[in-house]
Order: structure tokens, then sequence, then C-alpha cells
């Protein structure tokens, strides 16, 4: 059996040949654990979850990556807020996120990394790149050098002159180019941070993942499939090639897939709109198994509008599947043990 998966990269449906043959390593960038989880994040973790489920089908030696952010600006911000350590806020939101994704039936990943467990190798990348004479020091920083790298841009499609809007990059006195992005910033002593070659501080965001996954799969050897929501295409994703061409002398990644995001009644998610819905809370509600063909009921790659209707139409199907698979007098437990067996082989087709 083939498989074929809509490459981001090239922008077509491409025949999926891993690097070696009969294994295959993914990875697919997890939340940022600073807030409760909510529905977004579950619909990005279900489709990383369906790609295992269907790649560990096919090939005899599946890698299925799934990081932790818990080292970033949005962290140290709440961290703040709400008088909290830093580590118990992190490590508080990571036990409800993975107790969230386990109750929606998602299989554990191969690796779970955190970005705390990983500064090591994370400095370890920079000064590769450093080496490669694509990054300078300046101020403390440690800075990409945009110059170094002519493929930029290929996978969001983006020109040279449109690469700063919407980058999240300042135009810093530090910076030769305000294209260039941080590798490593200086960080207070009462802040979050680690002693480095380049003095006290931490990663940016976008190296963070590129170590980790280099750390896992080797320096050396390509990623066959990355994946995450659409919004990461650009900057995130872009980085990451950029950084892990310059630190390698293999592809960064062949395949690359991204998900739609979830819209509540077709206006995106935020605090200030008070629309976040959190997994938590619907689980106290729901089902585990009518949310989950909810977060499957739009096209992975389209935008999922999230209204009552969206639950009630997944009530549905539920209770009409159960009903045809003659099981209604089961037991619930049983019931919903064989729906899911029923459900992970319709999720393969």
């Amino acid at each position: 059996m083939n498989l074929y998966i809509y490459n981001t990269l090239t922008n077509k449906k491409e025949q999926f040949v891993p690097h070696n043959h009969g294994e295959v390593n993914m990875y697919v960038c997890g939340p940022t654990v600073y807030s409760e989880p909510h529905i977004g994040n579950a619909r990005a973790a279900l489709v990383g979850d369906l790609f295992f489920r269907i790649l560990s089908e096919l090939f005899d030696n599946v890698t299925y990556i799934r990081n932790l952010t818990d080292v970033d600006d949005k962290i140290i911000i709440e961290s703040d807020k709400l008088g909290v350590d830093i580590n118990t806020l992190t490590e508080d939101i990571t036990r409800v996120y993975q107790a969230n994704m386990l109750k929606l039936n998602m299989l554990k990943p191969t690796h779970e990394p955190k970005v705390t467990e990983n500064i090591d190798n994370i400095i370890d990348t920079i000064q590769k790149i450093l080496n490669n004479k694509s990054a300078y020091v300046a101020d403390s920083h440690v800075v990409f050098d945009m110059e170094s790298f002519s493929q930029y841009g290929s996978l969001s499609n983006k020109k040279s002159e449109d690469l700063i809007d919407g980058a999240r990059i300042k135009p810093e006195p530090y910076k030769r180019n305000p294209k260039d992005f941080v590798l490593w910033k200086p960080s207070s002593h009462k802040s979050c941070g680690w002693d480095s070659p380049w003095g006290y501080g931490r990663p940016g965001w976008h190296i963070e993942c590129t170590s980790m996954i280099k750390s896992i799969i080797g320096n050396d050897a390509t990623l066959d499939i990355h994946g995450g929501g659409n919004d990461l295409i650009f900057p995130h994703h872009e980085n990451e090639i950029a950084q892990g061409s310059c630190c390698s002398s293999s592809d960064y990644c062949n395949y690359w897939f991204h998900n739609g995001i979830v819209l509540v009644d077709k206006k995106k998610m935020s605090k200030s709109l008070g629309n976040v819905i959190s997994v938590s809370d619907i689980l106290e509600k729901e089902n585990p198994i009518i949310v989950r063909i909810a977060l499957m009921s739009a096209h992975y790659r389209q935008p999922l509008n999230w209204t009552q209707d969206t639950m009630n139409n997944s009530r549905n199907i539920y209770e009409k599947i159960i009903s045809s698979l003659d099981i209604e007098s089961s037991t619930t437990t049983e019931r919903d043990d064989k729906f899911i067996d029923f459900l992970v082989r319709f999720e393969y087709t």
C-alpha cells in the first residue's frame, strides 16, 4: 500500500518514501505550556496522532516526536502575572496537556522532549551554525545571518522583500539585517536562563525545535515528516529549515504537513474575546470519543469552525455508528472500546 501526503514544501500530493527503507521519523510541534490546552492544541495533536497510526500500519519502525515548549516569553509573562514559579507553572500545564491527550485516545509519542532538558543540545547546535559562518554574535546575542541561506522562503513561498512583515523580528540595533533572527538572547539572572559561551541567557524560539529534532535523529540525518499548525509555516518552520540546513550536511526535512486552525463561531480564539475553549472543560461535559469525532469533522488542512452544531452533529454520528455496530447493549466501557477500535480503522480511510 502506498501513502500519499500533501507536501507543503512542494504544494502537491506526493507518494511518501522514507529516507531510510522501513524506518520513519516524524516531528510535530507541540504546545507552549503556559496556559490550559485548548481545542486548537488538541486538533494539532490529533492530526499528528492520525499520521502516527497510519505510518505504524505501513512501516516497521516509526519514531514520533512531539515536543513541549517550556521556555518562552509567554511563559515568563504568565509566571510573573500569576506569581508562580516558572517550573511549577510548566509542569502543571504539561500534566494537564498529557492527561487531556490520553483521554482523547492519542497514542503516546515515541519521544516528548522538553526545551529545559535540551539546553546543552541547543547550545551545541548554535555553535555548529556559528562554526559554519551562518550566525554571528552581537551584544550578547547570537543571531542567524539570513544572507548565509539563499533558499529561505522555499516553504512559505515568500519573497525576500516580504520577509520582515509578520516575522516577529524587531529591527534591533545588534542585527546586521532586520530579517536576521535570534538564536540565543541574554537574560537577567533573576529570570529564566542558563550559562553559555555567549553569556547567561536562553534560546530563541525557532532553534529549540531544530535542536531537539537533531538530538534524537542525529545531526546529519534527514527528518522524514514535519507537521504543525499552518500558522507556524512562517516564520517558525521557515526558520527551522534555515537553521537545520546550516548546522548539518543533510537536507532538513523531506515532507511537511500543516493543519488548519480552529475557529469558534467563525472567530479566532483569543482571551480578549473570551472564546477560548479548554480541552479540560469540554471533556467534563462530553464523551472524549465524540470530541475526537468533532475534531475530525473538517479536512485537516482546512479551518475547523467550532459551534454547538459541531458537537451535536458529532454526537449523532457516534450514536448512529454505535447502533449500526450493534453494540448498544454492551456496558459503556465495552461499547466505547469497540467504538474506538472501529474509529481507529475508520481514520485510516
